[in-house]
């Protein structure tokens, strides 16, 4: 019992931080887009 909530635990931050790498490139790139849009 204890080693699938481990597993489960690993498993939830390694989805969750999945997602938040994801959005923070679509953040980022976003971000840096407007950024170049604005200068030209």
């Amino acid at each position: 019992m204890v080693n699938i909530n481990i597993r489960r635990n690993l498993w939830i931050n390694k989805y969750t931080k999945n997602i938040v790498d994801k959005y923070y490139k679509i953040i980022y790139n976003k971000y840096t887009y407007n950024n170049n849009k604005e200068e030209i």
